[in-house]
């Protein structure tokens, strides 16, 4: 089996450019997932249908391209079983309410450390796929299911210091 096909994928749908980027390396680095980036709903909506996502992380306001709401409640329609995290950096206790009630995975938000992104990432990771242990080595991720059967794994290369 290609390791690379084992690999989660994580699609991030934010407008910002630079925030897109500053996540895609984060994930890649602290998680050792694929990433898959889009500016707006309808790109992501695309790219969910196109590739294996296994969880997402979507800005909730977005000027141009559609709201986290409606992102949301579109992707839940679709894939009803994939976690989508929500962020935001102005976000409202209703806005985390009406979130959760379109059953967002989880609400992070702005401005969270690297660890705390991977973290939150990580465990959408593992409840979708009934992933109880995560045994992280050097370069190499294994996933292991509620029996401590491997169901996959993934290697990267650490940037050299």
């Amino acid at each position: 089996m290609n390791r690379k096909t084992c690999k989660p994928a994580v699609l991030i749908v934010d407008d910002d450019c630079d925030l897109r980027e500053m996540i895609w390396v984060i994930l890649r680095r602290f998680a050792r997932v694929r990433t898959y980036r889009a500016a707006t709903n309808s790109e992501g909506l695309r790219k969910a249908r196109r590739y294996k996502i296994s969880a997402v992380i979507s800005d909730l306001g977005r000027p141009r391209g559609g709201s986290g709401f409606e992102f949301l409640k579109e992707f839940r329609k679709a894939h009803p079983k994939i976690p989508v995290i929500i962020s935001s950096g102005s976000g409202t206790l209703e806005d985390l309410r009406l979130v959760e009630r379109l059953g967002a995975f989880a609400f992070l938000p702005k401005a969270y450390k690297c660890e705390e992104l991977a973290e939150v990432v990580m465990d959408a990771l593992r409840s979708a796929r009934g992933i109880t242990t995560l045994v992280v080595s050097g370069s190499n991720t294994t996933f292991r299911d509620n029996s401590g059967r491997a169901t996959g794994s993934s290697s990267t290369t650490r940037p050299k210091k």
